[in-house]
């Protein structure tokens, strides 16, 4: 039994080394191969291994970036003044918070403002009032 999801390919990942060792374990002896070389080599692979940890957090960085980008377009396309737009996603991508900086050149009524902000967003991205913060910088 597997779990689903992101784990997989790390399992699949941990069971090939493990397969790799019990596989040397019988040829070393044929090939005269050294015991510090096959650990030095699994190694090196657990060092890959930790770099595609990095990647995956480079990603939910780079999605991250890219949404609150999207929503600070959609936002300006409907009119509000908006100087910046952070999120904050899950480990699902799903978002939990959002966070909305308004220009104080903005010639709306800042509650008409804050109410259209959210009622988009809250239709959109299906994110509750309390979770929107509009700031008027």
């Amino acid at each position: 039994m597997t779990p689903a999801g992101s784990y997989k390919k790390y399992i699949k990942f941990f069971t090939g080394i493990v397969a790799i060792i019990i596989l040397m374990k019988p040829i070393s002896f044929i090939f005269d191969f050294d015991e510090s070389k096959l650990y030095g080599i699994v190694n090196q692979m657990d060092v890959y291994g930790n770099e595609s940890k990095m990647n995956d957090n480079q990603v939910v960085d780079y999605y991250n970036l890219s949404l609150a980008e999207a929503i600070k377009i959609e936002l300006s396309d409907r009119g509000f003044s908006i100087e910046q737009v952070s999120v904050i996603t899950d480990k699902d991508n799903k978002l939990l918070s959002c966070v909305v900086y308004v220009s104080k050149k903005s010639e709306l009524d800042m509650e008409f403002e804050n109410n259209n902000i959210k009622k988009y967003l809250f239709q959109v991205y299906n994110l509750d009032n309390h979770n929107i913060n509009v700031v008027r910088r």
